[in-house]
């Protein structure tokens, strides 16, 4: 409904024609994957790389829920610690900037909220990519496994990005 009232107002203002933009609507997963990427190939986070969600100095890099140990260090593997919202800095939700932007300049594609999409070439199911404040390590992967597919029902840990459809004459 939002994205539907979001294309009306759109579609009023002196910035767009009518027949420019054609909608304002939730991405598809092929869409928000490549978002996500920043434009860097091989990564399976947002800010690169393909093994922690953590810099060198062991600041989180996305809000969600780690492993940590008894010095509240990040570890991987669920049996070397336990569960911990506060240990990388939120205890739900954080600021959309409090944590660096990928490469496109696009803040918490990893972690805070699930972002809402439709699955392309699955009849267009809905779901959610990205992980967030309640997700572990595996699900805030870019690929990351979509604990919420098939759902539309809201939660505290759901959100949306739109996307503009735009057509070029």
């Amino acid at each position: 409904m939002y994205c539907k009232w979001l294309t009306t107002e759109f579609r009023k203002s002196s910035y767009a024609k009518k027949d420019d933009i054609p909608d304002v609507r939730i991405p598809t997963d092929v869409e928000w994957v490549y978002a996500a990427h920043g434009g860097m190939d091989g990564n399976d986070f947002p800010w690169g790389g393909t093994t922690q969600a953590w810099n060198k100095t062991g600041c989180y890099l996305c809000n969600y829920k780690p492993v940590v140990n008894d010095s509240l260090k990040p570890v991987i593997s669920p049996t070397e610690g336990k569960n911990s919202y506060m240990a990388d800095g939120a205890f739900f939700t954080a600021k959309v900037d409090s944590y660096h932007p990928n490469d496109y300049g696009l803040y918490c594609m990893s972690g805070n909220l699930a972002e809402m999409v439709y699955y392309h070439g699955e009849n267009m199911t809905p779901g959610t990519k990205g992980g967030s404040w309640l997700s572990d390590f595996d699900e805030i992967r870019i690929t990351g496994p979509d604990k919420h597919k098939g759902s539309t029902s809201s939660g505290v840990d759901i959100g949306f990005r739109v996307v503009l459809t735009y057509l070029e004459k």
